[in-house]
């Protein structure tokens, strides 16, 4: 079990600092490169959703490879799964 900060445990903490490093990053290049609010933000609801559904296949990979194996645990999350629902998405 990893530790955990209130009710977050720390890898939910540094996905969540990753991303919104990753949307802060993003935005201040597309500022220098002087982009169009409307397609900045078109990038941003894209990059959201990504995120999103990526977030939610890793975690049913997960839990299915769980219950193939016998284990019935949910809250988990695989690379693999967050690849594939990306890539998809």
């Amino acid at each position: 079990m990893l530790p955990r900060i209130w009710i977050f445990d720390t890898y939910s903490i540094c996905l969540i600092v990753g991303v919104l490093c990753c949307f802060i990053v993003l935005y201040s290049y597309f500022k220098k490169i002087g982009v169009k609010k409307g397609y900045m933000y078109d990038v941003f609801i894209l990059g959201s959703f990504t995120i999103l559904f990526g977030i939610l296949s890793a975690t049913l990979f997960q839990y299915v490879f769980d219950l193939l194996n016998g284990v019935n645990e949910f809250g988990a999350m695989t690379f693999y799964g967050g690849l594939i629902g990306g890539v998809i998405f």
